[in-house]
């Protein structure tokens, strides 16, 4: 079974970030990035994932794909 958010952590490693980088970013300190990344408590809002396809270049369209819902 794929790690969650397997989509997001091969865009931060393409783009050479590291969780820490990402949550500074966000304004997250590390263990509220942790939580998101794997799907405990909270997920993502809808505004820290369109920062995050802003940052990494990807089109809105793909939000579903890097973004999917917890199964």
């Amino acid at each position: 079974m794929a790690k969650p958010h397997a989509k997001l952590r091969g865009l931060m490693m393409a783009n050479d970030y590291t969780m820490p980088q990402l949550a500074r970013k966000l304004g997250l300190g590390k263990s509220a990035m942790s939580e998101r990344l794997n799907y405990h408590r909270n997920g993502f809002t809808l505004d820290e994932a369109y920062t995050i396809m802003r940052l990494f270049k990807v089109p809105n369209e793909q939000l579903h794909e890097i973004f999917p819902p917890k199964a």
